[in-house]
């Protein structure tokens, strides 16, 4: 009997970024944050998988950079990407 893998699979990530100031005058302080993002795939064929990864399922508002203290990137609201991959 050969080996098994399985054709579907999922996956939770947790992004957990701590509070910090914005520049080196300590006048702007950026909030801390956690993201949770979640993959599911699916083999197709042992060639061709489906997925979709959809980030930021509870909508945390975030800001992932900051270059200075009016520089300030807010970050993505919730969005599902869909790929079809294949392997060569």
């Amino acid at each position: 009997m050969g080996s098994y893998t399985p054709r579907v699979g999922a996956a939770v990530g947790v992004i957990n970024q701590s509070g910090y100031y914005a520049a080196t005058d300590n006048s702007v302080r950026i909030p801390a944050f956690t993201r949770i993002d979640a993959a599911v795939f699916y083999d197709i064929t042992d060639r061709y998988q489906l997925q979709v990864n959809a980030e930021n399922l509870f909508g945390a508002k975030y800001y992932p950079v900051a270059n200075s203290n009016n520089n300030i990137t807010p970050g993505a609201p919730f969005s599902l990407r869909f790929t079809v991959a294949a392997r060569f």
